[in-house]
């Protein structure tokens, strides 16, 4: 059976409806069922307070894996024999030495629930529970898309490709291994939502798993449209860093947060680009023919907008078409600041806050003050950002505060 022959065999057992297709999204709920949250538990009153311990996650997509055909899967320990919080799985398809192998890559761990207990944002459904929709082309539950569909795809293809070729998983036959195309290494991480802060140290303990391959496939990024799958050849890497600013004098004038603000603002150039030379300089020019194939991507402006919620009115800092929106987001270094730990790629997060503080002894009226900021703030927003300044303290004698909220986006993070 050649490539073309044994592709359109498996592609034609993955349809909506069919048996395997079925079996496989029957695992999916399973797997929304379960509370993976690797960060952001504690979110309402009665929400577990302790985060899980990926072990029921992990035992599922072991079984799931392991009904495929997969013989060699592995739940990562500690060198030492310890018991890891967030381990990886690794599971293995050898079909022959001089075969080329491909990795793929997926995650089972979930991002918080970012809602109360009665579910508001969810339809009042709980997060655990999948739903679909009134005509049956998308499942709902938290982590179904990020990335448990990922989780499912791997599987999926696997499976397709086995029983095209012949493979009965009760008596499985050494023949039908033999006319596999290629290896199949599968890695499933527990931590990608909080950052896979021990995920390299993982794949260094298990350097004997991971040497051989030859390509790797990730079945985590973004997908154009609904229908259209994304294929992304190459990534860019991330560069981390945590900046903690105390205030140690008696200067009341600016709050700790204010003052990172402007600190990290100088990350920017005034053209709105990426201030850093050496990494921004480095990026791949875009040519000509680039920025066409861009304008054939199946998406709109409207929809690559919406997909980040930004507001009506924001402008955005590249000219508003498809090409430069996308090759802002895909082609041009960045830099993304947010209080806390999680860096998130190209989605906005389109809020922040700063606090300023203003010496009353100068014995201008407060009025004024606020009025001055709203004019500054106006004549200074070129990217129509929506925009509030509330007096936030007004009880002490020398001083008063102003909060001041800008806004370019609706989404959730």
């Amino acid at each position: 059976m050649n490539a073309d022959e044994l592709s359109n065999k498996a592609r034609a057992l993955i349809r909506p409806g069919s048996e395997l297709t079925e079996r496989h999204l029957e695992f999916l709920k399973r797997m929304i069922a379960i509370d993976s949250r690797s960060f952001g538990v504690g979110e309402f009153d009665g929400d577990r307070t302790t985060l899980p311990d990926m072990k029921e996650i992990l035992e599922l997509a072991e079984t799931y894996l392991s009904n495929i055909g997969f013989s060699k899967i592995t739940i990562n320990h500690s060198p030492d024999g310890e018991k890891l919080l967030n381990p990886i799985l690794m599971a293995e398809l050898h079909t022959g030495n001089e075969r080329p192998t491909l990795l793929f890559y997926a995650h089972l761990d979930k991002q918080p629930y970012m809602d109360n207990e009665q579910f508001l944002q969810w339809g009042g459904t709980p997060p655990t529970q999948a739903r679909w929709n009134d005509d049956r082309t998308r499942l709902y539950g938290r982590g179904a898309a990020d990335d448990l569909a990922g989780v499912t795809a791997i599987g999926m293809t696997a499976e397709a490709l086995l029983l095209a070729l012949g493979h009965d998983q009760e008596n499985p036959s050494p023949e039908v291994l033999e006319n596999m195309p290629c290896n199949i290494k599968v890695i499933y991480e527990t931590e990608e939502e909080s950052g896979s802060h021990t995920l390299i140290e993982q794949i260094q303990q298990n350097e004997d798993f991971f040497k051989n391959v030859d390509c790797v496939l990730i079945t985590d990024v973004i997908n154009p449209a609904t229908g259209f799958p994304g294929l992304t050849t190459s990534l860019r890497g991330i560069i981390q860093m945590r900046v903690e600013l105390m205030n140690e004098s008696e200067f009341q004038g600016m709050d700790t947060q204010t003052a990172l603000y402007k600190l990290t603002s100088t990350l920017i150039d005034d053209h709105h680009a990426l201030a850093v030379r050496t990494i921004a300089d480095a990026d791949i020019p875009v040519t000509v023919e680039d920025a066409r194939s861009y304008e054939l991507v199946p998406t709109t402006v409207t929809a690559l907008r919406n997909g980040s919620g930004v507001l009506p009115g924001v402008l955005p800092t590249v000219p508003h078409n498809k090409s430069e929106m996308i090759q802002a987001q895909l082609r041009r270094s960045f830099a993304n600041a947010r209080p806390g730990n999680r860096v998130s790629g190209s989605i906005i997060f389109g809020c922040a806050g700063a606090r300023l503080s203003f010496d009353r002894t100068l014995k201008i009226p407060k009025n004024k003050i606020k009025l001055a900021l709203e004019k500054f703030f106006i004549e200074h927003n070129q990217f129509q950002l929506e925009f509030k300044i509330t007096t936030a303290c007004d009880n002490y004698e020398n001083w008063v505060a102003y909060d001041i909220i800008l806004k370019a986006s609706s989404k959730d993070p």
